[in-house]
């Protein structure tokens, strides 16, 4: 629909506008670079988790209907979304520690970057796409992607947090990846 295409639209130009503005203060002082993660991991709980969690089932009913034939088949919105949802959770959990693995092995960079192109391609697939398997394929690579940037993130915090602030550091972490789960229905109800 024209409205998802839009949200997507706005949500992507947010995250370019917010990463140049990051690099200019980078560019003129050095940023932190736990401030760039707060960042990555605030806007991936937001997007990947948050607004395709909370907008999923509404983009399966515009798109597809109320109720979904598969051969004989009819299954209800709510219940596919629930199927989908959970397979989201589900892949994520047995994804996430051989991604961790991955990024221990190779570095944090080799599972991040692309795990942020998936991302970015399933959200594109998502907006513009009409089938129940893009649908349902975009919704499986945002759970993979989401996984596979939590892990790096979390263990780059954990990386770059000195050893007297690592609590602090790892608290604002989390603080931010919550409330990026919290703004991601509001924003999406916008």
């Amino acid at each position: 629909s024209l409205k998802g295409k839009l949200i997507t639209f706005h949500v992507l130009r947010f995250t370019f506008h917010v990463s140049r503005l990051l690099s200019r203060v980078n560019a003129k002082r050095r940023l932190p670079r736990h401030w760039r993660i707060y960042y990555i991991g605030f806007t991936n709980v937001l997007v990947s988790s948050s607004i395709v969690s909370s907008t999923l089932g509404l983009l399966i009913k515009t798109r597809l209907g109320s109720v979904i034939q598969f051969g004989r088949i009819s299954v209800k919105v709510a219940s596919l979304t629930g199927i989908l949802l959970s397979l989201r959770w589900c892949l994520s959990f047995f994804f996430a520690p051989i991604l961790g693995h991955l990024a221990d092995r190779f570095g944090r960079r080799f599972v991040l970057l692309p795990g942020l192109l998936v991302g970015v391609i399933a959200l594109s697939v998502l907006a513009t796409q009409d089938g129940f398997l893009w649908v349902g394929i975009a919704a499986i690579l945002t759970a993979i992607s989401s996984a596979a940037v939590s892990v790096s993130l979390d263990a780059a915090i954990a990386d770059v947090a000195s050893a007297g602030k690592r609590g602090k550091t790892i608290g604002i972490y989390t603080t931010f990846l919550d409330v990026g789960s919290a703004m991601g229905p509001l924003v999406s109800y916008l």
